[in-house]
């Protein structure tokens, strides 16, 4: 029996016992027949011996009892279960993962509509379903749709929607509402578990220890206190539950296509996989996005903070459904918003501020779609409901997550452990002391007296105190506007020691200035390579084309929004941005005659090839344009692209000499670098695909831009250093200008006498990049090390002569900066080195992707270290 998910490290088919053949009732019976014999052997009429003996194997029951059923369901797995062989047999099915508790979960099994059985279980409200008896997979549309080669088959294209009622009626039975409610258990569910758990149980107990001791109203007035305080928290939790319930949109009225026809009036509920929904152009303010979809038709303008973090807004347009994309998605039976789905994809949860219909004509439309209703202007496909979607996911880790941690735990275990050693002995030893000096003493007031030592170890007020302080962290966080979605981790936030950062943002203000651009020849004056041109009269009219023309900014409320670089960049020009139905235009703000670009397609930024390119064609030209490329007329088209300079230097036809040193001049000021880039396409090239119209390009020019640091950015790492905590800064930036940073910001200086203020002292980096050499097919990676002191550079393909020239003592002064690829690299060929040394010494981490930001956190940089990591970008938020 298998699991098709990474999810989950052990599992096991179990079959339920009958009560009676539990083995808590089975292994205890026999005692209480040897304490009945005891009885009636010894004809005791219950002495000291007797009680002692009956009250220790009834603690011990009871004790074994809530470990079964209630503290352990690894024994419990064992006590009202056996082991099963095959799927038909089982009942449950036993679970243990490292994003949750172990969970013990029904098997359920069902009919489709032809008669064959399939098999399910739903775990964190993860449905998986088994239809070969052999492997559980996670409920996804098209895989569990056509899964065996079932009636229902591979939709001919996506456009049709669910085209019968068999499919509709196994839809809803295998992912059900499209609802992220959370059931809300019982007040008195909630104080049971309270009431059971190991710390109130031992109050409980001392409590009946001090009540056989006399201590009667003490003890009635500690049991109330517990009672009511454990109430209060239910409450809170209760409080806490129902806010994040209420915080689901209500359900919302749809126009879904079903069997060949539009119906109206469809609850968002009830939206299932392969539904075509259809939106309109006039709404309210903003309009909630009802599941996880795919656009065929039409474009939109969405806010998605909710799942980012970001308010910037963004284009979201139409997915052109080919051929070979059709195959894609049959050979993978699966529709990935991670790849080139991603610009067409909006996410349950977000909103849409404003919606655009395509150029295409409504015969062309009602030929794809049917009749389609009047109003409709973006038309999609739903691809995942309920927790499947992006939304839900975050709901089940904030809710349903992993195992939590409390004040109760580990540490205050190992504390009570301590204290408990001092007990034992101090309780022996007041045991022989007083039947020493009193043989005919009482065994059970001794007993009892004893006891009372071992327990005192824990007061019944330390829960509280403990539950109290992470109320008191909390209520300061809220006093400084910060929330804390996840209390339990309070507690561990004191054992930290390595704290993570993003640079932009994070560190520097979001806001970038545009400086200049360099570079390139102005054409007005003699000029040098780094020259730096701030006027935009000056800016040669090739990189004004590119600047005008490769972003992703839309226009909303007659204002550019979107990624703040693109609106520095633009407003550094005398262009702007206009929008008619279907495409985007850039308008040349001058008084006669202005250009007027129209963008035809974009080819959005990658993390993975750091750039970005776009499609455009000039529809007027202006005296701008014609003087840097006279050859240019009207419906000319071009290849506009930007993106990181070593991404663009392999794209370029005929590269300048000094590409790279006038970079890299820049970076090493902490400037933004952004190298421009384009390519003439005549009237040819609707078509291109990304690889043809990313190839042979000229170069354009660098953009310069900078950002200020935060004011308190220095304050909070000199306390970070001072307090010995490990300051790391993990950035996309080019590597140049995340060093810039570090020396501004002293990071590594947690070793330092003093590290209370900013200083200007600099010290000395050394730069782990990767350098490949191509021979023939293959491609030769080493590590290139560079002093940026000295200037020296130093390239090791063999890793043990790399190992010994960074441990070398004369190199312990020197700072590391690692780049992306050179982590992946040492990642691969040498990651207990990696781990066990690098890391001590890694102060910066740049040209990172969102992959090597989640493999540094969570399982190569800074392994069995305590961390963290702030950061306040779209990238940030997908790592946490």
């Amino acid at each position: 029996m298998k699991i098709a998910s990474k999810s989950y490290v052990k599992w096991k088919l179990l079959r339920a016992r009958p009560v009676q053949q539990h083995l808590i009732f089975v292994f205890w019976i026999p005692l209480y027949v040897f304490w009945i014999s005891y009885e009636v052997m010894a004809q005791s009429s219950f002495g000291d011996i007797s009680i002692i003996l009956l009250s220790a194997i009834g603690a011990f029951h009871a004790l074994a009892y809530l470990i079964a059923y209630h503290w352990s369901l690894f024994v419990n797995s064992f006590n009202a279960f056996k082991r099963s062989q095959c799927i038909e047999d089982a009942t449950h099915i036993y679970l243990e993962s490292f994003l949750s508790p172990v969970a013990i979960v029904p098997i359920l099994q069902h009919s489709d509509s032809a008669g064959r059985k399939y098999f399910s279980f739903t775990h964190l409200e993860a449905r998986f379903l088994c239809f070969d008896g052999q492997t559980f997979i996670k409920a996804k549309w098209l895989s569990s749709l056509h899964h065996d080669d079932r009636d229902c088959q591979h939709p001919k294209s996506l456009t049709c929607g669910n085209e019968s009622e068999n499919v509709i009626r196994f839809l809803k039975q295998v992912f059900g509402k499209n609802s992220l409610t959370i059931p809300i258990p019982s007040f008195m569910s909630l104080m049971k578990e309270h009431v059971i758990a190991p710390f109130f149980v031992f109050q409980l107990v001392c409590v009946g220890l001090w009540i056989l001791d006399t201590y009667w109203y003490h003890s009635l007035m500690i049991l109330a206190m517990l009672f009511i305080f454990e109430a209060t928290v239910v409450f809170q939790r209760l409080k806490n539950m129902n806010e994040i319930r209420g915080m689901a949109p209500p359900p919302q009225s749809c126009l879904v296509l079903r069997c060949n026809q539009w119906v109206s009036g469809v609850s968002s509920e009830d939206l299932l996989p392969g539904d075509i929904i259809g939106l309109p152009s006039e709404f309210g303010d903003v309009l909630s996005v009802p599941a996880d979809m795919l656009i065929l038709y039409g474009s939109c303008i969405v806010n998605e903070a909710l799942l980012s973090g970001e308010s910037t807004p963004c284009m979201k347009e139409s997915m052109e459904i080919s051929a070979a994309v059709m195959d894609e998605i049959k050979r993978k039976k699966s529709i990935s918003f991670k790849s080139a789905f991603k610009t067409s994809a909006i996410f349950g949860g977000t909103k849409i501020l404003q919606i655009t219909s395509n150029s295409a004509t409504e015969n062309d439309l009602n030929l794809a779609y049917g009749e389609v209703p009047q109003g409709i202007a973006l038309i999609a496909l739903v691809v995942r409901t309920g927790f499947l979607t992006t939304q839900g996911k975050l709901v089940r880790t904030m809710c349903l997550g992993r195992e939590r941690i409390s004040a109760n735990n580990a540490e205050a275990g190992y504390f009570i452990l301590f204290l408990l050693f001092f007990a034992i002995v101090a309780a022996i030893y007041v045991w022989n002391a007083a039947l020493t000096e009193d043989p005919d003493r009482s065994r059970w007031r001794l007993l009892v007296q004893c006891l009372l030592i071992i327990t005192s170890v824990v007061p019944p007020e330390l829960p509280m105190e403990l539950s109290m302080a992470i109320n008191a962290s909390l209520l300061a966080l809220s006093k400084l506007s910060i929330f804390c979605t996840e209390p339990f981790r309070l507690p561990i936030a004191g054992s930290i020691d390595v704290c993570c950062f993003d640079k932009t943002g994070t560190l520097t203000q979001s806001h970038l200035e545009f400086i200049g651009i360099t570079g390139i020849d102005s054409g007005k004056k003699k000029s040098t390579p780094c020259a730096l041109i701030k006027d935009p009269g000056e800016i040669p009219g090739t990189a004004q084309l590119v600047i005008a023309s490769c972003h992703s900014l839309v226009l909303l409320n007659n204002t550019a929004a979107g990624d703040p670089l693109e609106v520095a960049a633009l407003d550094s020009i005398p262009w702007s941005l206009s929008s008619t139905k279907g495409s985007s235009k850039i308008v040349e703000k001058v008084a006669n005659l202005p250009a007027l670009l129209a963008i035809m397609k974009r080819f959005a930024f990658s993390p993975s090839l750091k750039r970005m390119s776009v499609m455009v064609e000039i529809e007027q030209t202006s005296k701008t344009i014609s003087s840097a490329l006279p050859e240019v007329q009207n419906r000319t088209r071009f290849v506009t692209c930007k993106g990181a300079p070593e991404s663009i230097y392999p794209l370029l036809v005929d590269p300048p000499t000094w590409f790279f040193d006038v970079a890299e001049q820049y970076a090493s000021e902490g400037c933004r670098i952004i190298a421009l880039a384009f390519k003439c396409l005549g009237i040819k090239g609707k078509d291109l695909d990304r690889v043809s119209a990313e190839s042979g390009l000229t170069f354009a020019g660098f953009l310069i831009f900078g950002a200020s640091m935060k004011k308190e950015a220095c304050e909070v790492i000199a306390k970070l250093s001072a307090s010995h905590h490990k300051n790391v800064m993990i950035t996309g930036d080019h590597a140049l200008t995340a060093i810039h940073v570090a020396k501004k910001l002293q990071f590594g200086q947690e070793d330092a006498d003093d590290s209370s203020s900013c200083t200007s002292e600099k010290p000395t980096y050394l730069l782990l990049d990767c350098d490949v050499e191509e021979s023939g097919d293959e491609k030769q990676r080493s590590i290139a090390v560079s002093n940026l002191h000295s200037k020296s550079n130093s390239v090791f393909s063999d890793d043990e002569q790399l190992i010994s020239f960074l441990s070398s003592p004369g190199l312990s002064k020197f700072r590391i900066a690692i780049t992306g690829p050179a982590f992946e690299v040492l990642s691969l060929r040498c990651p207990q080195w990696l781990q066990s040394w690098l890391v001590k010494r890694i102060t910066v981490c740049a040209r990172f992707s969102p992959s090597n930001k989640v493999t540094s956190c969570e399982e190569g940089l800074h392994h069995h270290h305590r961390k963290t990591f702030c950061g306040c970008s779209r990238l940030s938020a997908g790592l946490l």
